[in-house]
Formats: C-alpha cells, sequence, structure tokens
C-alpha cells in the first residue's frame, strides 16, 4: 500500500468506516477535496458496517472508498496524532450535521425495495432448521477442538442465514431496515462501536515480510484479514490511540 494513503485511509474506513473551519484546515492539509470527503464517509459507513449475520464487519469492502490526499506526505512526516484528531472532529462534525443528515435519508429512501410482496413462509422447514441449529449449538459447546469448533461455527452461521430466509416473508426489506437504520445517528454509532470492536483484534506488533514490491504479513491469519483490520494496522497504535480517545467520548454524547 502507498504509505502516502496511511492515515487518510485508516481514518476513514475505522471512523466512518466531519463546521467548519476546522474541516477546511484538515483538507486543506491533507489536499482532498470536501466533496470527495463527504462522498467517502457516506459510503464507508454504509460499506463496512457488519449488516450481515455472522459477519466480521468486512462483508461488503467493495464500498470501501479512499480520497486522493494529495498532500498526505507533509502530514506522515509531522505531527500524525494532531492530524488524526482533527480530522476525527471534521468526521464527527459532518456527521452531526443536516448537510449529512438529509443526504442519508435521500440514499436511505432511493435503496428501499420497492413493491416486495410478502412470500408464504414455509414454517415446516423454517422449524426444521431452527431444531437442526439448537442441535449444533448443543454439539458447539461440547466440542474442545478449535478445528472442530470453527467447523460447528460455519455450519450454524450457514444455517441461520438459512432460516432467517425461510421465516422472513420480506427479506429485502428487512436487509434494507438493517443496511439503513430509519436515524442517520444510529448508523454513525453503529460504526463506531465495530471500530471499537475491530481495532481491539488489531495486533500493532505483527510483523511484516517484503516479496517484491509487495508487504505481507508473516501470520497467514493475519494476511486472510479484511481490508479494514489491515488499515487499522498500518495507521499504526500511535494515530488509533487518538482514534480510540475520540471515540469513546463522541460515543458518550
Amino acid at each position: 500500500m502507498n504509505k502516502k494513503r496511511i492515515i487518510w485511509l485508516a481514518i476513514i474506513v475505522a471512523v466512518t468506516g466531519v463546521a467548519y473551519k476546522i474541516a477546511d484546515d484538515i483538507l486543506q492539509k491533507l489536499g482532498i477535496e470536501k466533496q470527495a470527503a463527504e462522498t467517502a464517509i457516506i459510503n464507508n459507513l454504509l460499506g463496512v458496517v457488519p449488516v450481515k449475520p455472522n459477519c466480521s464487519g468486512d462483508c461488503d469492502e467493495s464500498r470501501l472508498q479512499f480520497p486522493k490526499a494529495s498532500l498526505l506526505t507533509t502530514i506522515i512526516n509531522g505531527d500524525k496524532k494532531t492530524a488524526a484528531k482533527e480530522l476525527c472532529e471534521y468526521i464527527k462534525n459532518y456527521c452531526s450535521s443536516k448537510e449529512f443528515d438529509g443526504y442519508y435519508q435521500q440514499l436511505r429512501a432511493s435503496a428501499k425495495p420497492i413493491n416486495e410482496q410478502p412470500r408464504k413462509v414455509d414454517a415446516q422447514l423454517a422449524e426444521s432448521l431452527k431444531k437442526t441449529i439448537e442441535s449444533m449449538e448443543a454439539e458447539l459447546k461440547k466440542t474442545k477442538d478449535p478445528q472442530a469448533k470453527k467447523m460447528y461455527e460455519e455450519i450454524i452461521a450457514e444455517f441461520r442465514k438459512q432460516y432467517k430466509e425461510a421465516s422472513d416473508p420480506t427479506p429485502l426489506t428487512t436487509a434494507w431496515k438493517e443496511k439503513y437504520p430509519e436515524a442517520s445517528d444510529s448508523l454513525v454509532r453503529r460504526q463506531l462501536n465495530f471500530y471499537l470492536a475491530e481495532q481491539a483484534t488489531v495486533d500493532f506488533t505483527a510483523q511484516t515480510v517484503l516479496k517484491g514490491k509487495t508487504k505481507y504479513f508473516v501470520k497467514p491469519e493475519y494476511e486472510s484479514k479484511g481490508k479494514t483490520w489491515k488499515s487499522i494496522y498500518r495507521a499504526g497504535k500511535d494515530v488509533n490511540d487518538v482514534v480510540v480517545a475520540f471515540v469513546k467520548e463522541w460515543l458518550k454524547k
């Protein structure tokens, strides 16, 4: 990954993934257009959040958006912590604005399924799946082997998905409500809580190895992590310590 994008990428993905004197200052420092920043924030709020069952939060990472920050080199070589805090202030201010709420409500309305007709629920299939899930969960509790546990968890996750689909007469509307909560504040809070949970799993001491022009994690389990996890790691512990403290204060309000 290009080092010039690390700080912006991590914060925009993690905190969203914001008048405005602070906003103007930090965007000028980063060399980012205001419209590009605001578009990235809303897209990342909708693209990173764990809206699918048993999803780590990276289920829709194709939506992640990283605006070009033409002046980020100066930030990386300077006071990253201050820049991180200023960017957090920008994100918070924008997400608290009428402009953001209005834009979000437009997106929510345009994404709503049109004329979805309730389908007939297969009660027998739903009940069968429910019993299967309960049986598998009982077996999972008895299992000690890590690999067997993982296998059971994956199978249970799939059965839960099937149960949800079988017992829901309006699956498209349900999925829409999950992804687009009525209040924009709920969307923001969901993402902030996801960020706190995700960053808590990041090993900032993880070692990497250079292969050609690309760095890879030494541990295969880290290499298989999603973009959000990796972007948090690449931003570094110092930056994320600032962001974590800011987010926790934000959630208190």
